[in-house]
């Protein structure tokens, strides 16, 4: 449990414009993934969370009645363990703020938070990001010191970071006719 988390940097030296951008976390151990809150800020300042205490999902439906009064997640319930190979990606379809502990380690790619579909069943307004959370760095350069901050919002537990990536498709361009 530290509020103010921890920040490991990556050096980039190519300076390529981004096309599309995705963070891998390699490996990331943690006894409750719903405790933790994930971000990435760029050599511009932009920074933003991707991951944000994943939660559990339930739905509440009231005896036979077909009607259910209202689909919930609890922000931070996810007692999964670990992140591994665990790749923040806009194009994904899997949502990993919602997706519970039976995902552990959460291998493959998954949404950023605030892509979640499941974000506005928290009970917070849904802030469906159409342009893709990553998407915001298109066109920004690599070059520079990226930083990956890492927030564990409750005491009790400790984890450790192995190592993270960050997977950069840059602008093609074509020379001649």
């Amino acid at each position: 449990g530290d509020r103010f988390g921890v920040v490991d940097d990556l050096s980039v030296t190519p300076d390529l414009q981004i096309a599309d951008l995705d963070l891998q976390i390699d490996s990331l151990i943690h006894p409750w993934v719903g405790d933790l809150v994930v971000g990435v800020k760029g050599p511009s300042g932009l920074g933003m969370e991707l991951i944000h205490q994943p939660a559990v999902c339930d739905q509440k439906c009231t005896g036979q009645d077909v009607t259910c009064l209202r689909d919930t997640c609890r922000p931070g319930a996810n007692d999964g363990d670990n992140f591994v190979n665990t790749r923040i990606d806009d194009s994904s379809v899997s949502d990993l703020f919602a997706a519970g502990p039976s995902a552990a380690p959460f291998t493959g790619a998954w949404l950023p938070y605030l892509n979640s579909p499941s974000l506005g069943m928290s009970g917070f307004p849904a802030s469906f990001d159409a342009v893709g959370q990553l998407g915001h760095f298109n066109g920004t350069s690599t070059r520079g010191t990226w930083q990956l901050r890492l927030i564990d919002r409750r005491r009790g537990n400790t984890g450790a970071l192995g190592s993270w990536s960050l997977i950069v498709t840059p602008v093609t361009y074509q020379c001649g006719p």
